[in-house]
């Protein structure tokens, strides 16, 4: 599974990674790693830009299932897929935190040069995660 999401801000020369199957989310990519129950299955993002780099990073305690489709190996896909299910929200928020931060230090750089936000960004930061409904005059 794979989706690729185009962003149009100031980022896009930045990426985060998070990979599982090496799925790509904007600057994303995800990962839930591991080959075998011996083996440690992180759950990792990583951010990219031209100047810096980050790793978020969660372990997965239970073994990563066998693709076999037998019932005896439901239990141990159903254990992963809940520690999975836990972790990824941890790791939302931790990427969140790290991203509202950077934004912060572009904006107080971009004031420290005489850069201004345009009026159009300065609603969307104010509505961030806000559903506006625009009314008809």
């Amino acid at each position: 599974m794979s989706a690729t999401i185009n962003s149009d801000d100031q980022h896009d020369s930045k990426r985060l990674k998070i990979s599982s199957t090496n799925e790509t989310f904007g600057n994303t990519d995800i990962m839930a790693a591991g080959t075998s129950s011996t083996q440690s299955n992180p759950l990792r993002a990583v951010y990219s830009a031209p100047q810096s780099t980050q790793t978020f990073e969660y372990s997965i305690a239970s073994p990563l299932p066998s693709t076999d489709s037998s019932p005896e190996n439901v239990p141990i896909k159903v254990a992963y897929l809940s520690e999975l299910r836990k972790l990824v929200p941890n790791l939302q928020n931790d990427i969140n935190v790290f991203l509202t931060e950077r934004m912060e230090e572009d904006k107080k750089l971009a004031e420290a040069q005489g850069r201004q936000i345009s009026e159009q960004e300065r609603k969307e930061e104010e509505n961030y995660g806000e559903e506006v409904v625009e009314e008809d005059a």
